[in-house]
């Protein structure tokens, strides 16, 4: 059995070779690189999910879900500020995609190019930038706690005690059944000076 490819050029191969022996017709040039890249990036291969990224764009520069991939590729690879640049351009060119009929984002956590920003922009040490982005994020999925547990750490970051006791305390809230989170929401919230204990479980 061939060994799976880490870079993009070979990865596509990999792919067209399967596609292949399965009789299916190939993928469109931008989507394959959109596939390569996913496959990628599910085996850990960020560098190899980057270089198929930036393929994809070199061919459609405004698919915006090839942004947010390259941004959080870049994130992974530690280069806060591309990732930042490539998240705030999937946000960008999302008016124009339209118009083009490519895929837009927000449709669920998984598309939401904001908390991979707020985390790009925190990792920068652009804590105004990062909180904006994590706010954005949590009105857009009033489910997802996640972007309130980083916008409590950016909070208590800056020195802002009470905005990030509240950030915590509206985590808890949503997390009340993620128990994976709620020991790390808590330590939080009592280093912001608040009380787990009000919180309603």
């Amino acid at each position: 059995m061939r060994e799976f490819a880490a870079d993009a050029t070979g990865q596509r191969e990999q792919l067209r070779a399967e596609r292949a022996g399965r009789g299916e017709r190939a993928l469109p040039p931008a989507e394959e690189w959109c596939v390569v890249a996913w496959r990628l990036d599910a085996a850990g291969f960020a560098a190899g999910s980057a270089e198929a990224w930036r393929a994809a764009l070199a061919l459609e520069p405004l698919m915006p879900r090839a942004h947010l991939g390259l941004g959080r590729a870049l994130l992974d690879l530690g280069d806060p500020d591309g990732a930042a640049s490539s998240l705030r351009a999937a946000l960008a060119c999302q008016p124009g995609a339209a118009g083009l009929g490519l895929e837009p984002l927000l449709d669920d956590p998984d598309e939401d190019p904001w908390y991979p920003l707020g985390l790009a922009e925190h990792a920068a040490g652009r804590l105004d930038a990062a909180v904006e982005a994590y706010a954005r994020s949590a009105a857009a999925f009033p489910w997802f706690a996640e972007p309130l547990l980083e916008a409590a750490r950016a909070h208590l970051a800056r020195g802002d005690r009470p905005a990030a006791a509240a950030a915590a305390r509206e985590a808890i809230r949503r997390a009340r059944h993620r128990p994976d989170l709620r020991a790390d929401l808590e330590g939080l919230l009592r280093e912001a000076g608040g009380a787990p204990e009000s919180i309603t479980k």
